[in-house]
């Protein structure tokens, strides 16, 4: 399932798009030749491009990174926090973080990937291993069993492409199932 709006260039730092929506048209074009990952465990797949390369934590699927150029810099890290028992709202989850982002003054803008209401914050510091200074994007999504936190910090144009290409599976419990 692709996200479904109108089509917005790159104009901000760092090649960041003034929009992350894209035309399903567009994102299938972009998409083509393109691997599929999938994570089970935290339920969903995107697309990348054939030439980035995957790591991921394994079977437990809590982090996946993806790399433009053999695993020189990450340029999007996807991280998945359980939140079955919880059922936390983001301002719940970000309270118990060590930095809250929502209260924060960094720049704030509510988005959607794949028809869930997400919340992208942009030039985010002090993520970075290494290197405090450093500014990348999170985008933050409630998916109510668990919330996923999409870091980017290069490759926008095709880290847009991938953001749209997300499909979320659904929770599904025995009593959902016939």
């Amino acid at each position: 399932m692709f996200v479904a709006v109108s089509v917005a260039g790159c104009a901000e730092q760092g090649g960041r798009p003034d929009s992350l929506a894209m035309s399903s048209g567009a994102v299938k074009r972009a998409v083509a030749g393109w691997k599929v990952y999938t994570n089970p465990a935290s339920r969903y797949e995107l697309r990348f491009p054939k030439d980035w390369t995957v790591e991921d934590s394994g079977e437990d699927g809590v982090t996946v990174r993806f790399f433009q150029n053999k695993k020189v810099g990450v340029a999007m890290k996807i991280t998945t926090f359980s939140n079955w028992q919880e059922k936390l709202d983001l301002a719940g989850f970000y309270a118990k973080q060590n930095v809250d982002l929502l209260k924060s003054d960094v720049t704030r803008e509510e988005v959607e990937l794949d028809g869930q209401k997400a919340v992208w914050f942009k030039d985010v510091k002090g993520r970075v291993s290494g290197d405090a200074n450093r500014l990348l994007d999170v985008i933050a999504v409630n998916l109510d069993s668990r919330i996923l936190e999409i870091e980017v910090a290069d490759g926008w144009d095709d880290a847009r492409v991938m953001l749209n290409s997300l499909n979320f599976y659904p929770d599904k419990v025995i009593s959902d199932l016939k």
